[in-house]
């Protein structure tokens, strides 16, 4: 088993943590990969980084973002796109492998051949990696409903795909600057039913820095953009207009829309009230939410949605509460033991 596996990691100015995420790669036992880093005009250190660790091995690449839009989907296509593996990994500037993980997704989806790609179980930490817990969400009963929700089952690193797949549904949809791996996702399992498997039985592989404390107006601004095309993209594949499940699904996005619209400050009540009156028209919401929901968009209060929420309970397991992301999983006595073993090869590495 020698197949070349693609690591594609989009940059802009990571200087303080990219080098810990190339020495993580650098440092897999499964050593016949290639990493293609594409940065989206960095103006700070990264690109010197990335270039000595480039001269000192011809298995890293460093292109730049050539054509428009300005965003990391677009820069993980590009990298897609220059990619000579048949297997690929989605990786952030500032993320960390486990030295182990390579070797355990190859193993995995060359085991199961059949299927387009194979989900992981990782790691998600604030500041340090002592801090990490496990945060993939792996809904088994209801994953397509999760999917469509854009609730946290998995971060864009969590998995590892076949290439053919990837290029068959067109990569990242370059529209989404934010949930680029929600509608992703959305792609390869909802529009191309595309085959995959949630692995539990294995450990994490990967530590996610989560960026959940650095978000500011501007962020859920652009993410309220993304939200509002995401609606109405979803609603174009919502075969049965009177499925209860579809409502579920379409009751939680639209909360999360008017989350990032109170929390930007910038979204217009006529933009929201568009937004309902599409999923009222083609069947999508049930009355008594539109009612509900009519009256928090004349509120135009996050509070008052809060507190609506909490009341009236509207599908909370779906519902991405971006507040309660790191309220995570506890571990078992054998899940610490094999996080701490996993950081002192970590260090040891360094």
């Amino acid at each position: 088993m020698n197949d070349l596996i693609s690591i594609i990691m989009p940059s802009y100015n990571s200087q303080l943590h990219i080098s810990e995420a190339i020495e993580s790669v650098l440092h897999q036992t499964y050593q016949n990969w290639e990493l293609l880093i594409v940065d989206d005009g960095s103006s700070d250190d990264t690109i010197n980084i990335i270039s000595k660790y480039r001269n000192k091995d011809s298995r890293i690449s460093l292109l730049k973002r050539n054509r428009e839009p300005k965003c990391a989907a677009t820069s993980r296509n590009i990298g897609l796109e220059n990619s000579k593996g048949d297997f690929v990994i989605f990786f952030d500037s500032d993320d960390i492998l486990a030295p182990f993980c390579l070797n355990q997704r190859i193993k995995e989806i060359k085991r199961r051949n059949k299927l387009d790609f194979v989900v992981f179980q990782q790691y998600g930490f604030l500041d340090n990696l002592e801090s990490a817990k496990i945060v993939t969400k792996f809904h088994k009963r209801n994953r397509d409903l999760h999917i469509m929700g854009t609730s946290f089952m998995w971060q864009t690193m969590a998995p590892i795909w076949k290439k053919s797949f990837l290029m068959k549904i067109g990569g990242f949809n370059e529209k989404y600057k934010i949930f680029d791996d929600d509608g992703l996702n959305f792609k390869a399992v909802i529009v191309f039913k595309g085959k995959f498997s949630l692995i539990k039985h294995l450990p994490p592989d990967s530590f996610y820095r989560s960026t959940i404390f650095t978000r500011n107006k501007e962020y859920f601004f652009i993410g309220t953009i993304d939200l509002k095309n995401y609606i109405l993209d979803s609603i174009k594949f919502a075969v049965n207009k009177k499925n209860k499940k579809n409502q579920y699904v379409f009751n939680a996005l639209f909360s999360k829309y008017l989350i990032y619209s109170f929390q930007s400050e910038k979204v217009e009540m006529i933009e929201m009230d568009t937004i309902l009156n599409q999923l009222k028209i083609n069947k999508l919401i049930g009355d008594k939410n539109f009612m509900y929901f009519q009256e928090l968009i004349k509120t135009k209060s996050y509070h008052s949605f809060t507190q609506h929420f909490e009341n009236v309970q509207i599908y909370r397991d779906l519902w991405f509460n971006f507040h309660k992301q790191t309220s995570l999983i506890k571990y078992s006595d054998r899940q610490r033991k094999l996080k701490n073993n996993i950081l002192k090869i970590l260090k040891l590495k360094k």
